[in-house]
């Protein structure tokens, strides 16, 4: 199945999970704050530093999945 900014994966270690989780069922990882792990999408579009209340994932912000995910896009669509 082809990863999209619907998706969930896991900031810890990289698994697809559902939607509806819990938290990873692999490793453990919880989002305290959401009370699930979010999508791509979502958490892209969470505050990073220096915004207040800025989001982290064991020190990544969400700027960096942002970038990923515009590289991945650009990557995409340059193929």
């Amino acid at each position: 199945m082809a990863i999209t900014l619907q998706s969930v994966i896991c900031p810890a270690c990289a698994e697809e999970l559902a939607r509806d989780n819990r938290g990873c069922p692999h490793c453990g990882y919880q989002d305290h704050v959401a009370g699930r792990i979010l999508s791509l999408q979502e958490m892209a579009q969470l505050p990073s530093y220096p915004a207040p209340n800025a989001a982290s994932f064991d020190d990544v912000s969400p700027g960096f999945i942002a970038a990923v995910i515009t590289a991945a896009r650009v990557g995409h669509q340059a193929s």
